[in-house]
């Protein structure tokens, strides 16, 4: 099957390649917008059609739009430029994050390496996120992988993220490759794929909430009630638990770094803690 993604430069694409590679997922984790004039970030490419078709300036902060563009959903298309334009715009990221997990596996494909182990003697990582990697050490190739992340200029290592012991507030981010944790060093790797979930706990889309949002949804729960626990495997970046509640509340971490998603059953609690806020 000829493949549908491309890493040509745009000035080399044919339209029909331009159009499924229009939107793409930036190595800092942004979606944007591209063709043969330009390529912006997605949220400004809004900002401007808006301020152009309505009048009005959206926020530059990006949390701030994001809510925006979350609430004019709900305004009648048909009615209103601003629900057109945030359904334009939901269907670019959704376009970008498709390309970009299209992409992964079709380079797989050209590679060879689909589901098979890629030595680092032959290539590393190039998709510029922090998911994790299944991972063989030196001297261990016959036991079983251990999960590593991965970033372009330190290699193969961890995140590990620094909270307040009282408030549970955000402090600072730090990686340390395998060699500063005195693990041996990493041979071969292979993605992992995207977490199982059973059709009823489908994931909400990405604009659920900004990771920016994530300490300060943390402190709400915790006001509002909620017991915080470990999350658990990972994808999992929060967990939260209330009496009454059969199941618990999880946050996890999508290939786009900025957003979080929940379970459907679990969308009333963020919508809630975005309108007290």
């Amino acid at each position: 099957m000829e493949r549908l993604t491309t890493n040509k430069n745009v000035s080399d694409m044919g339209m029909v390649e331009l159009a499924l590679n229009c939107c793409y997922i930036a190595k800092d984790g942004s979606g944007r917008y591209r063709d043969y004039e330009i390529d912006m970030d997605e949220r400004d490419f809004v900002r401007k059609l808006t301020t152009t078709l309505v009048g009005e300036d959206l926020p530059l902060q990006d949390e701030s739009f994001d809510e925006e563009m979350m609430d004019n959903l709900g305004i009648d298309p048909l009615a209103d430029v601003r629900g057109l334009i945030a359904i334009f715009y939901r269907n670019m990221w959704a376009m970008a994050e498709l390309r970009e997990k299209l992409k992964r596996y079709e380079d797989a494909e050209e590679h060879g390496s689909y589901g098979k182990w890629i030595p680092v003697s032959e290539r590393l990582p190039d998709d510029g996120d922090v998911r994790f990697y299944m991972c063989i050490v030196e001297n261990h190739e016959e036991d079983l992988p251990m999960f590593c992340q991965y970033e372009e200029d330190r290699g193969f290592g961890f995140w590990r993220d620094y909270y307040d012991g009282d408030t549970l507030g955000f402090i600072d981010s730090e990686f340390q490759t395998n060699e500063e944790l005195g693990y041996e060093k990493v041979v071969a790797w292979m993605p992992l794929p995207e977490p199982y979930l059973e059709s009823e706990k489908r994931m909400a889309n990405r604009n659920t909430l900004h990771s920016n949002k994530l300490d300060a949804f943390r402190k709400w729960l915790i006001k509002t009630g909620w017991t915080i626990e470990e999350p658990k495997g990972i994808w999992e970046v929060l967990r939260a638990k209330k009496a009454g509640r059969k199941n618990p509340l999880i946050v996890y971490q999508k290939m786009n770094k900025e957003h979080l998603s929940v379970l459907d059953r679990d969308i009333d609690v963020i919508k809630r803690f975005l309108q007290e806020k």
